[in-house]
């Protein structure tokens, strides 16, 4: 028995419905047995899909963005029902690591076609997390454009609060320690720990991650003098973070790292916390999935 859970607000509402209805259309073309859930608000996927799973639903098709995607990946995190997603979000970074592709039917086709592949995921605080979490520049930019999201569509609001956040830049005092032996106090202007390589709608935070070697991506950029920082961001954007020479970059297990008055974004959504202690669940996640390098 297959769920499709889907988020009728991710991206267009009325898109959404269509692909939603296709997609149950070909599955009954196909004989699967399956079932249509709409979601109803933040949170509520991952509570219909720990239902959808114990009502005997064998896979669940997460059909949204980022967001939905995230929650349904922290209820199926170590069980043994199966995951697709068909993209349906503004971003939908993750689905750009797992090579899932943009276009709705061809993400069903993936989901028909290719097994379900060990996944790994992450653990913060108790959350499970499946492509990025981080702090710094970044999340800054995020806060700052929230409030004008209220009141602008498109990227224009993303924009204003890169403006706002280069006006007002300011660094980090981040305390990390990992289990390979890293321990230290560094000041910041992005920390990032990814299993997914892209975050943002396509910013490159982490180009070197691999989702199922199990191990965590950290990376570090340590304070940029602010007449280099529109040239860095240039540079983050085209993919070039490992190459500043105020990076650092490590493999980690397990990340606890901490600031005063920190913010954290988990997978898109930002979270207040004073000190995160991170772990990676390698493989509790699968994952309806083109092969990735080195995979059969």
């Amino acid at each position: 028995m297959i769920a499709i859970i889907c988020n009728p607000v991710s991206g267009s509402a009325e898109k959404t419905r269509r692909v939603c209805e296709e997609a149950g259309r070909i599955l009954s073309q196909r004989g699967l047995e399956h079932q249509v859930i709409y979601s109803d608000g933040p949170g509520r996927a991952s509570a219909l899909a720990a239902e959808a799973v114990g009502n005997g639903c064998d896979t669940v098709i997460a059909m949204g963005g980022d967001g939905t995607v995230s929650e349904i990946a922290g209820t199926l995190a170590g069980k043994e029902a199966a995951m697709a997603i068909i993209p349906t979000g503004t971003g939908n970074d993750y689905c750009k690591t797992l090579k899932i592709p943009p276009d709705p039917m061809k993400a069903l086709d993936v989901f028909l076609n290719e097994p379900a592949r060990a996944t790994d995921a992450g653990v913060i605080n108790g959350r499970v997390f499946v492509n990025e979490i981080g702090t710094g520049f970044d999340v800054d930019v995020l806060r700052r454009s929230e409030g004008l999201r209220k009141h602008m569509n498109g990227l224009l609001p993303y924009f204003l609060g890169v403006l706002s956040a280069l006006i007002h830049y300011r660094t980090y005092r981040v305390t990390l320690k990992t289990d390979c032996g890293t321990e230290s106090e560094e000041e910041l202007t992005v920390f990032s720990v990814a299993l997914g390589k892209i975050i943002g709608g396509g910013i490159p935070i982490a180009p070197k991650a691999i989702p199922y070697d199990g191990l965590f991506d950290v990376s570090g950029v340590r304070r940029i003098k602010k007449l280099k920082l529109p040239g860095r961001l240039l540079g983050l954007m085209k993919g070039k973070i490992l190459d500043f020479p105020e990076t650092f970059s490590l493999q980690a297990n397990s990340v606890v790292f901490s600031s005063p008055g920190m913010f954290v974004n988990v997978d898109g959504e930002i979270l207040e916390m004073e000190k995160a202690e991170v772990s990676i669940l390698p493989g509790a996640l699968r994952i309806h999935r083109p092969a990735g390098d080195g995979e059969a």
